[in-house]
């Protein structure tokens, strides 16, 4: 018999619906009524020692209940492991325990090999982690992987009800073959990976419980955005079809539009067309008509930003929330990404609240030409996306901010006592930091402190500033970049300290060593680099090596001028997860800082949350340093909620955090 206090069970199941995945939620995929489960493959999996799965439980909607020692072990509370368990989760809650009356596990029961895998910075797929970490070559079921595509195609009946095609027997056995296949190496994973923390696992849990009280999103509001680009979608068209004279039926065809511009303008282009391809056309010398296509192919480019007001009503279940928007520890540093909606790269609106307010107005009366008067049309619906998640009848959100949190992580790290006493006492350091280069300009002295603390050099400082709307020549980015280090000099000495450590642990076995507030650390094989926070998380750095090479850079001299130099480094390379790839990358020093920083950055936030369980203040989302609640109408108060996500716990003492908070029935972010 499994013991629910040592052992666990692994679960895969596999489903069929007239949905896809791709476009909906785990929550109303499992909720339509097209949405059947072919099979459940259930592996015992016992505690360390034993092998990784010895027997197998294979489940069909005609067995109807679960296997008795199955079933007894989820009411006795054991461990139910899954590869991204919130899909098995939602088809569990709305199929499996409704229908066929299996026990629904606690939430607490749950562990997620996906979580462990990517909380060690490795690949967020099944196939692609198993590739990296299990020795033996476990290959991939192709022929399941197509058969399991084909039978995931459920298709509508003339007579209301839902076909299956490719169900029969034989696909069926076949079907469970690959499905038991995917459990095994579930399991396997599922022992090989580190285990999450106690607090990390905390906060999945955290997390997972957020994801299930999902975002409300104004879905009224959503529709009648939608009618409005698509008027102005077809304003467009017609009025290129115009002014072309019919050479040109729309500017969103790119080999159309390229072939135009060529026989208009002569010149061949590059294959994408991007944006930064058409603004630069636009600064030339060109034909009225055909600056005015371009204007056009500039503004309907945001309508592929807009697309979102499509996917919410795919998004949205029943009750009008998007559950499982949030993505956990996505990027290398723990942060979190975002599904569907995308609401980690909502544009910010930072118009005048009362031209937002007349827009928002507009928008609510479906009065577009009113609209088309105040502002951009598709401006001024990209900008209203933000509006889109909003409280529910009866409720209020109640947000904030933590204020310039990663200017503030960094002088902690590096030792800055003098910078962090400043935070303290209430010092704007953005107007000091304009003061120590020799400005008044604010926005200049912000620049300063988000974009020198990681090693940036005067080339690059040059173009990001002119990026932000301050103009920098060459010779004043070089003289500004050194006077901010002259300045801060606690932040070069701990590139140069983190880097060196790094190295160190690199050509060292089993090496240990302390930076600051870091541990760095080897294994016995060096095959492995990680960074001890604060918080007690792990950075990930996998399969490290140091090559000595030749590279030429564009060295930028006091006078402005930039002189070529070929220089030998020794660099840095580690594998990681990147873009759904196992691939290598480069580092340096103050890469290392960024990371560092932005993780502990990641940590404060993700305590907040913890803290925030069980309060009345009901986390619905999270964006990049931002904490958005849900509450009840006249309840609540923003300085409570402040000082919430404010008391940090005691491995942050002395990082003197600051929050901006609001009240309202919309997010601003």
């Amino acid at each position: 018999m499994l013991d629910p206090l040592e052992d666990w069970i692994c679960i895969d199941v596999e489903t069929t619906s007239f949905l896809d995945l791709r476009d909906v939620t785990a929550d109303v995929y499992a909720q339509h009524e097209s949405t059947h489960v072919y099979t459940a493959v259930i592996g015992k999996g016992y505690a360390a020692g034993g092998d990784t799965v010895l027997e197998m439980w294979k489940w069909r909607p005609s067995l109807l209940s679960l296997h008795y020692e199955v079933a007894e072990f989820i009411n006795a509370g054991g461990r139910v492991v899954a590869w991204n368990a919130g899909f098995e989760r939602a088809i569990w809650q709305h199929i499996l325990t409704p229908k066929y009356g299996w026990p629904m596990p606690e939430l607490c029961q749950w562990r997620d090999a996906q979580a462990n895998s990517v909380a060690m910075g490795l690949p967020a797929a099944l196939e692609k982690a198993a590739d990296v970490v299990l020795d033996e070559d476990l290959g991939k079921d192709m022929e399941g992987a197509r058969l399991m595509k084909k039978m995931a195609q459920t298709v509508p009946s003339a007579d209301g009800e839902w076909l299956r095609p490719h169900e029969n027997d034989a696909n069926l056995r076949r079907l469970e073959a690959y499905c038991a296949s995917d459990v095994v190496v579930t399991g396997k994973l599922y022992e090989s990976l580190c285990a999450l923390p106690l607090t990390e696992l905390r906060v999945w849990l955290c997390d997972q419980e957020i994801n299930d009280r999902g975002i409300y999103v104004d879905r009224e509001r959503a529709q009648r955005m939608l009618a409005m680009v698509n008027q102005r979608d077809q304003e467009i068209t017609s009025e290129t079809f115009c002014i072309t004279d019919g050479e040109l039926a729309g500017v969103r065809s790119i080999p159309a539009l390229k072939k135009w511009l060529h026989e208009k303008i002569g010149r061949s282009l590059t294959d994408s067309l991007s944006k930064a391809d058409v603004a630069e056309l636009l600064k030339q010398d060109i034909p009225p008509t055909v600056r005015h296509v371009l204007e056009l192919r500039q503004e309907a480019s945001r309508i592929t930003s807009l697309g979102k007001l499509k996917r919410i009503r795919h998004a949205c279940s029943p009750d009008g929330r998007v559950r499982g928007a949030l993505a956990y520890h996505r990027a290398h540093t723990g942060r979190w990404s975002s599904r569907l909606l995308q609401v980690h790269n909502l544009p910010k609106d930072r118009r005048s609240r009362p031209v937002q307010e007349l827009c928002a107005l507009a928008i609510d009366e479906g009065d577009y030409d009113t609209l088309d008067m105040l502002w951009s049309p598709l401006e001024a619906l990209s900008l209203g996306l933000r509006s889109l998640i909003a409280a529910p009848p009866g409720h209020e959100l109640i947000a904030a901010d933590y204020s310039a949190i990663e200017a503030r992580v960094l002088p902690w790290l590096a030792g800055d006592e003098a910078k962090l006493q400043l935070f303290r006492d209430g010092v704007d350091t953005y107007v000091k930091a304009a003061a120590d280069v020799g400005s008044t300009d604010r926005q200049l002295g912000k620049i300063c402190e988000l974009a020198l603390g990681y090693g940036m050099g005067a080339n690059k400082f040059a173009a990001t500033a002119n990026g932000w709307g301050v103009p920098l020549s060459l010779k004043r980015a070089h003289k500004i970049t050194k006077a901010w280090r002259s300045k801060n000099k606690s932040v070069p000495a701990f590139w140069a300290a983190l880097e060196a450590a790094f190295k160190r642990c690199c050509r060292k076995r089993d090496h240990t060593e302390r930076v600051g507030r870091l541990t760095l650390a080897s294994n016995v094989s060096a095959s492995l680099v990680y960074i001890k926070l604060p918080s007690g998380r792990y950075l990930w750095y996998h399969e490290p090596e140091i090559r000595l090479e030749d590279r030429t850079v564009d060295v930028v001299q006091p006078d402005g001028t930039v002189k070529p130099t070929t220089m030998e480094f020794e660099s840095i390379y580690f594998s990681h997860a990147n873009a759904g790839r196992w691939s290598r990358t480069s580092t340096y020093g103050g890469k290392l800082v960024e990371n560092v920083t932005q993780a502990v950055a990641r940590d404060c936030l993700a305590a907040a949350l913890l803290r925030l369980r069980g309060t009345k203040y009901k986390v619905v989302m999270h964006v990049h340093d931002s904490i958005v609640s849900e509450v009840a109408e006249g309840t609540g108060d923003v300085a409570e909620f402040e000082q919430l996500i404010l008391d940090m716990p005691q491995w942050a003492t002395g990082l003197p955090l600051a929050a901006e908070g609001y009240r309202g029935p919309r997010f601003i972010g």
